[in-house]
């Protein structure tokens, strides 16, 4: 384990399954003072810890007081081939919000781990570490400052109450819909998925095995929540011309929806077919007893997303800010204009 410098009583050590119930503490302090409105519960860390790619011995460390009391965490994100981006995440226990020395150590860690990750991408690529702090969140935001990370985007958490009766979709001539089977249907989806996103910043292509671990392993992440009614396909004729995936829930928050995924493929595009997606979507979620949805989204987006969700009646509710380091200098794999 790398060596961390910590406050005098402090310890770290890797994961027990003993410390479950105290990152979740963990998270709920931090959450409220943010006030991000995250839940999170034992068996979502339980997952999360079990996620492929993920080396509970290398890849998380947990840090306590003197009473064995967990009072922070740093973990890595490997997303696998072909490797361009780690993604990192510090958290500190709000009663020690102020203790630089704790965010600076945790993060130096992170960035080591980051390094040794990138070691397995292509020698010519470019690598990155990225972080993420909620505007509020000042001591994350200057602990990823101090380490030399910069600001290069600024994601939307947008969001709409839909009221008693949400307006039904307005389907363009010829599109019907139907439900995805998640089985027989699985590679189409995950086809969808690359085609509908390399145009959003940030995209990177990444090899089928790894989108279909990543596609298997968010079911089993959602466990009973998951809905595999709501994978939805936009038909036109035989033709897949676009998807919205949505969600019932927002972490363990069962009362709000979520649009996970919206896509439509280039040639079916400047047609309305997104908007009457995104509307088909919510009224599914309204029809399950869903008054209020949300999503995630790119607030500089390269295709005018934004434009698209403010038509729909949604507003941006949070923001986040997502901050890059370079590892190392090469080809950028990530899509970063349209002109890519």
């Amino acid at each position: 384990m790398n060596q961390v410098s910590l406050p005098c009583g402090w310890a770290v050590r890797s994961l027990r399954d003993e410390d479950y119930a105290g990152i979740c503490a963990l998270v709920a302090a931090r959450s409220r003072m943010t006030g991000d409105g995250a839940t999170f519960s034992r068996e979502d860390l339980e997952r999360w810890l079990n996620r492929p790619r993920f080396d509970r011995e290398k890849d998380v460390l947990i840090v306590v007081d003197v009473g064995d009391t967990v009072v922070g965490m740093a973990s890595v994100d490997n997303e696998g081939e072909p490797f361009t981006s780690v993604g990192i995440g510090v958290s500190i226990h709000p009663d020690h919000q102020e203790n630089e020395q704790a965010w600076d150590a945790l993060g130096a860690w992170c960035l080591k781990r980051a390094s040794e990750i990138a070691e397995r991408a292509e020698d010519d690529v470019r690598v990155v570490t990225h972080g993420q702090a909620l505007p509020e969140d000042a001591a994350r935001r200057a602990t990823l400052e101090r380490a030399g990370f910069e600001v290069v985007r600024v994601f939307n958490r947008m969001g709409i109450d839909l009221g008693d009766l949400p307006p039904e979709p307005d389907w363009p001539d010829g599109i019907t819909w139907r439900i995805a089977d998640i089985e027989a249907d699985e590679g189409l989806l995950i086809g969808l998925y690359q085609e509908t996103f390399r145009d959003h910043w940030g995209h990177v292509e990444r090899p089928r095995e790894v989108l279909v671990q990543a596609y298997r392993m968010q079911m089993q992440t959602e466990g009973d929540l998951f809905d595999p009614s709501l994978q939805m396909l936009a038909l036109d004729g035989d033709d897949v011309a676009g998807l919205v995936i949505a969600r019932r829930h927002i972490g363990q928050d069962t009362s709000k929806g979520f649009i996970y995924l919206l896509g439509v493929r280039p040639a079916w595009r400047r047609r309305g077919l997104g908007l009457a997606l995104l509307q088909h979507g919510f009224a599914e979620l309204h029809r399950r007893g869903l008054r209020h949805v949300e999503l995630d989204m790119d607030s500089e987006s390269l295709t005018g997303a934004l434009r698209l969700y403010e038509r729909a009646g949604m507003h941006a509710v949070r923001q986040t800010i997502r901050y890059e380091k370079e590892v190392r200098s090469g080809v950028d794999l990530a899509t970063r204009t349209l002109d890519q």
